[in-house]
């Protein structure tokens, strides 16, 4: 608690808070709710160092962010002309809390679907022009699929040969999106349902939150992980469920060929999938909140999820046809 009053009054504020309650959402940094007795809300997060190697690079790509979107609604309070604070080498940044929203582990109404797409092609559309050399790579070889599968192979002994197979497929598919030497631009890298607030009464999207990983990368992986995250019934892509994603989605970017898309959702939710089995089995525990069972079980359902989306390719590539061909009329 004294380490919390430090803080505070880093930036500025006052420590008579009446509340401070630990907020769950995440798996990396740590997250509280700092509420006043005016009712003033500030969210402040401890950034994790274990993580992530260098957390001035991470609030440098913020900062750069908020210089790339127009309308940015996540607005970081400044202390000494920095948007955070180092105490006993720990990182901390604070932010207003957005009034009358809220975020959802799962989405109840494929209305939401599209208005998940709708903000992740509004971020998209902000960032496409932006100068990926003003940004700082946060994590090294984040989205790259191939080296994550490699190091799983290294485990040969502890594998199945249907997961062999399995990563095998996710390879050649990656290879063939690296061989398309896609454009890269300022991407999010770890979209998600709990990664965006809606209004609470309209249920409108108000923004994507948690930018921690955004730096240069390929629109699609961010693209696919949304796919992954919100258009599933029972660990199987939903196609409808797609099609409302797709309709926010495109309202915002233009779908200039159609496989671009189809192997950024197949790849990102292979390169989850990896990442959950070498988790188990290399003793790595990097999604620590979860015990091997779950990870396991997570693995399962992303692998059947990958399994479903190859096998609903022309529906998939159909949908996308409608938006690839808008885009060029």
């Amino acid at each position: 608690m004294e380490n919390l009053m430090t803080v505070l009054e880093h930036f500025g504020l006052g420590t008579d808070f009446v509340k401070a309650e630990k907020m769950n959402s995440g798996q990396i940094n740590l997250t509280m709710k700092i509420i006043y007795s005016d009712d003033e809300k500030y969210i402040l997060q401890k950034i994790n160092g274990s993580v992530f190697e260098s957390p001035e690079r991470v609030m440098h790509n913020i900062e750069k962010l908020s210089s790339v979107i127009p309308d940015m609604k996540i607005k970081f309070l400044c202390a000494d002309n920095k948007n955070y604070v180092r105490i006993d080498n720990n990182y901390w940044r604070i932010y207003k809390y957005i009034e009358n929203s809220i975020s959802f582990e799962k989405f109840e109404s494929n209305d939401m679907i599209y208005e998940f797409g709708k903000i992740i092609g509004k971020f998209h559309r902000d960032t496409a022009g932006a100068d990926i050399s003003l940004f700082h790579e946060t994590i090294r070889d984040f989205h790259n699929i191939g080296k994550r599968i490699e190091k799983l192979f290294r485990l040969h002994d502890m594998l199945k040969s249907d997961d062999t197979d399995f990563f095998e497929m996710i390879l050649s598919f990656y290879s063939r999106l690296e061989s398309r030497n896609l454009k890269k631009i300022i991407v999010h890298n770890d979209i998600k349902c709990s990664n965006a607030l809606f209004e609470k009464s309209s249920l409108k999207s108000i923004t994507l939150i948690d930018f921690d990983t955004v730096m240069p990368g390929l629109s699609i992986f961010d693209f696919g992980d949304g796919v992954r995250s919100s258009c599933t019934t029972e660990n199987a892509i939903d196609i409808e469920k797609y099609r409302y994603y797709c309709r926010g989605y495109f309202e915002n970017m233009r779908c200039e060929d159609k496989e671009n898309y189809f192997l950024g959702i197949v790849c990102i939710a292979g390169e989850l999938a990896c990442r959950y089995l070498y988790d188990v089995l290399s003793g790595e525990n990097y999604f620590s909140a979860k015990t091997d069972e779950q990870k396991l079980a997570r693995y399962c359902s992303l692998r059947k999820f990958v399994v479903s989306v190859v096998e609903n390719r022309k529906a998939i590539d159909n949908i996308l046809a409608e938006y690839e061909k808008a885009a060029f009329l």
